[in-house]
């Protein structure tokens, strides 16, 4: 347990570290999704693993108190947010790999260490670390429902900045997929809950299967 522990929080610790730098180049008009200056919170790429990242740093806390205090018990709403922060990354993780890289190619989507870090690398390590090392302690089924949140509201600002206001460019090509927006905001909505179930399911499995070995 201690050593599940240990590493859980060196990922965690290591996510935000990934997560700062790109923010950081970001900010700086250096590590845009795109290249070039930007709003960088535009993107539900960066949305995404900000959050992600935040939700590392929150159960990082946790876990380092519980090392140093054996009789320290991480909270459910640590997992329950690492849970949230490891949804709407997968969800980024997914749609770069079936949908973004045919339309801007796998090239823009890897091809330099923010790409690499936001699109790739802290997806895989927040999955890992959510399934295999944080079991405990096991939050409630009805908890997924708080993973809708996230995605549903960047779905509502996309909407009102692309399609309402206009001053977006609809850099998810959503407009020409001919479905009315709203529709789409709530497929991203039960999409964000259906990652949400498989991930909290599977690491329900492995706990239940690493206790009984």
């Amino acid at each position: 347990m201690k050593q599940k522990k240990i590493i859980s929080l060196v990922i965690n610790v290591l996510i935000f570290i990934f997560v700062a730098y790109c923010i950081i180049k970001a900010a700086f008009g250096d590590g845009n999704l795109f290249g070039g200056e930007s709003h960088f919170y535009h993107f539900y790429t960066y949305d995404s693993n900000i959050l992600a990242a935040l939700s590392c740093l929150y159960l990082a806390l946790h876990t380092a108190k519980s090392l140093a205090d054996p009789n320290y018990e991480i909270p459910k709403s640590a997992i329950v947010f690492k849970l949230i922060g490891t949804g709407v990354v997968t969800i980024t993780f997914l749609t770069v790999v079936f949908f973004l890289q045919g339309a801007y190619g796998a090239n823009m989507m890897f091809n330099n260490y923010s790409n690499f870090f936001l699109h790739f690398l802290v997806p895989i390590l927040a999955m890992l670390s959510y399934l295999l090392l944080e079991h405990k302690p096991q939050p409630k089924l009805w908890c997924i429902v708080f993973a809708l949140i996230p995605t549903m509201l960047y779905g509502i600002i996309y909407y009102h900045n692309v399609i309402t206001l206009g001053v977006w460019q609809d850099f998810y090509h959503f407009t020409s997929l001919n479905m009315p927006m709203w529709l789409l905001i709530v497929v991203f909505g039960v999409f964000a809950v259906l990652v949400a179930l498989i991930e909290w399911s599977l690491n329900h499995l492995l706990s239940k299967a690493m206790e009984n070995h």
